[in-house]
């Protein structure tokens, strides 16, 4: 199963007023995490603060990362175990370079499963 760790509109909202937006990801990856996961971090500077906490936190828990990352990849290149640059300071240039990696990582994924025979796909292409 995936998720993201963003999960309802109350429960973030309710994390940013108590905790700050430094650790709305990170207090949901220590309770929804395990060492089987992968977690995927989008920041389009590689800089922003609660990114980098949840890849530490994700570090922490032995979770593998995959970042996907602009510019040079910011402070947190150093926290990924995987990683996705896109060379620009451009933040609608980086997204739509993430979007299009996302379908692609997603389709790949999707094809090795029904490959596999771990997934069925009714009118599949």
């Amino acid at each position: 199963p995936a998720l993201s760790l963003v999960q309802d509109p109350s429960t973030f909202t309710a994390c940013v007023n108590d905790f700050g937006s430094d650790e709305v990801f990170s207090r949901n990856l220590r309770t929804l995490g395990n060492d089987r996961d992968i977690l995927i971090a989008i920041t389009t500077s590689g800089n922003s603060r609660n990114i980098i906490n949840v890849l530490k936190e994700a570090r922490h828990l032995n979770i593998k990362t995959v970042g996907f990352l602009g510019g040079d990849g910011g402070k947190a290149l150093e926290y990924c175990d995987f990683s996705f640059v896109v060379p620009s300071n451009s933040t609608p240039r980086v997204q739509e370079m993430h979007i299009t990696a996302g379908h692609a990582v997603l389709q790949f994924a999707e094809d090795k499963l029904f490959e596999k025979g771990f997934l069925e796909i009714s009118d599949r292409k």
